[in-house]
């Protein structure tokens, strides 16, 4: 898992799908939304992948691109303030 610099939380740090923020409490993201979705994305979509003996080891590949999105978590996303050089 990880946090985003705004305190988001995601999978992967690698996603700009999030599954709730940290002041919602990190354990309860985690197992709420961020295990089940994962767990579901790991299921082998290809039924080749299913009766093959690497499959536990593979986990059919990243899953990134297979999270699009967690049940119950808060829509729209937060934007950091701009700061310029001037300090404005």
């Amino acid at each position: 898992m990880s946090v985003s610099y705004e305190g988001r939380l995601r999978h992967c740090p690698h996603s700009a799908v999030y599954a709730g923020d940290i002041t919602e409490g990190i354990g309860q993201v985690w197992r709420e939304r961020i295990v089940p979705t994962v767990r579901e994305a790991l299921q082998p979509s290809n039924p080749a992948c299913a009766g093959c003996g690497q499959f536990a080891a593979c986990q059919g590949g990243c899953h990134l691109g297979k999270v699009r999105s967690y049940p119950g978590a808060p829509a729209g996303r937060r934007l950091l303030p701009v700061i310029t050089a001037g300090g404005r």
